[in-house]
Parts: C-alpha cells; structure tokens; sequence
C-alpha cells in the first residue's frame, strides 16, 4: 500500500522539476514534494538548522513544520535555558522539501528568525527570499492537523469553552466532542472518539482499532477535555506521517512522538483559556512531562 501512494505521489507531482543547486539562493515558490521516492529521485543534502524563540515550547513551532514536510530521522538538541531557548538540528532535505518547509511553515518571518547552513554549522548559510505564497500555509497546517492548529478569536474560543463546560456538566460529551473538534479544525482521520465512562485519566489511542478512549476524568475540565482530544489527534497524524514515510521518520520513536504533543499541549493550552489557573498548570504540567520523560538535552 505504500509504495502504490508513493507512486502515485510521484505520478501527481511529475511536472514538478528539481533544479541543480548551484547557487545559495533558494526558492521559496518552487513545488514541493512531501514523499521519501521524491527526496530519492531528486536527491537529498544535510542541513544544520538554528532556531530561537521566547519559550521552551515556541522551540516546538519549527520542529512541527520538518516533521510534517519530509521523510528521515533526525538529529535535534534543544536548549532549556529562560535567557535564550534554541534549537539546533541537523536534517536531510531535498531542494524542493527545504522549499516546502519555509513557503508553508506558519512562522512569521521565520526567514528572518532561522539560519540554515549546508551540512552542519559550519557550512554555508543558504539564503532564500520571504515567503510569497501565504496560502500555502494551510496546506501544511492541514496536513500536521493538530500540530499545527487552528485558532478562532478570544471571543469564539471563549464561547466554545463554555458551552462544552456546560454540556459536560450534562454528560453530553458527544456533544462536546464535536464542538472541540470543529472549532480548533481538529483533523481525526477517520478515528472515533469514545468515552468509556470508567474511572481514571487515562486517554488511550489504538491506531488498529482506529479509536481513542477517555475516561471519566477528563469531563471534569473543559480546557483539559479539549487538550486531550487535541494531543491524543497529534498522535493519530503522527502516525499517518509516519505510514506514508514506511516508518522512516522520527515518529516511528514513541519518546519523539510524546515530546511532540506535550510541547504542542502547552501551545494548545493558551489558544483556549489564556490568563487562566488551568492554563498556568497545565503549561507546568506539560513541560515537567517533556522535562522529565523525553527531554533530549
């Protein structure tokens, strides 16, 4: 099955044309491919990536963006440090996947905010023009769905909160459910969302079954019931990802996987209920998860 949605990607994509890098400009409208036989065919180059931002979970941003525009496990360091949090990595990309990654990732000005060297942090800087195809964007972002998330008004976010507060008190969680699902554009690829009603926190997502289970604890809260369902859909895409990458990606570690979803829960969590007890310790919940579980210095 895969290597016939491989073929097919590259059947859909054959008008698109890799160009000798010649020069360090890169263009950021050229098409881009998103499979492993299209980094094959048109050949892939090592990168050395930089990348700073105002919190330990903003560092998260970036990575979302790699992780949903190419194939290949990489090597990343992050620095936890409050004076000035950064990321290093170190990735394989073609031209037309670099390309992809920059025109498409939701960072404002990150051309501006990231420096990229060939081969390693010695090498050259590759330069490229600001992005000029912001449509694009969302192309991405519906593909890492819910790594990158959407995000309605205050005013609508605010509302959302409170009817699915109010419909949980009723126990009309399918009701819940999909309120949380539509506003933030919460993608589940086809997987059912289930409460078991049966005491404990746990939420549970079984890609064979293609269902996610909750329990009673999780209607307790309505920012944290909605938290759930987001993370426990970042490891559905997660897992799409790695299918169409034959388990050559980075998801296919279940540690990488984790510390993806609890950095994006503690980017979700403000999103929702900004200025908020939950929100303070849910972002201290989360990142003494990532911290301490799957943090890779």
């Amino acid at each position: 099955m895969t290597i016939f949605i491989l073929i097919l990607s590259f059947i859909f994509h054959a008008s698109a044309s890799e160009q000798t890098d010649a020069s360090e400009e890169l263009n950021c409208n050229e098409p881009a491919f998103t499979t492993k036989l299209s980094s094959f065919l048109s050949g892939s180059k090592d990168y050395y990536f930089y990348f700073e931002a105002g919190s330990l979970q903003e560092l998260q941003t970036l990575k979302n963006c790699i992780d949903y525009s190419k194939c290949g496990t990489d090597k990343e360091s992050i620095v936890d440090d409050e004076k000035n949090y950064r990321m290093h990595i170190w990735a394989s990309f073609s031209k037309t996947e670099l390309s992809k990654m920059m025109n498409y990732c939701p960072i404002k000005d990150l051309h501006k905010k990231i420096i990229i060297r060939k081969k390693n942090q010695h090498g050259n800087v590759v330069s490229f023009p600001q992005a000029k195809e912001p449509f694009a964007q969302s192309v991405l972002a519906k593909e890492a769905s819910p790594a990158i998330f959407h995000k309605p008004s205050e005013a609508v976010s605010k509302r959302a909160v409170e009817k699915i507060g109010t419909l949980l008190k009723q126990q009309k969680v399918n009701e819940a459910q999909d309120i949380a699902v539509y506003t933030w554009g919460i993608d589940l690829r086809g997987y059912s969302l289930n409460y078991t009603g049966k005491s404990g926190n746990e939420a549970v997502t079984d890609h064979e079954s293609m269902k996610i289970e909750y329990g009673k604890e999780w209607i307790n809260e309505p920012c944290e019931f909605i938290r759930m369902i987001r993370h426990e859909a970042e490891h559905v895409a997660q897992m799409n990802q790695s299918l169409l990458c034959d388990g050559d990606h980075n998801f296919q570690d279940h540690k990488m996987r984790e510390r993806a979803a609890h950095l994006n829960d503690a980017l979700f969590i403000n999103t929702i209920c900004p200025g908020s007890k939950i929100e303070k310790l849910t972002i201290d919940y989360c990142l003494s998860r990532f911290r301490k579980d799957y943090f890779n210095k």
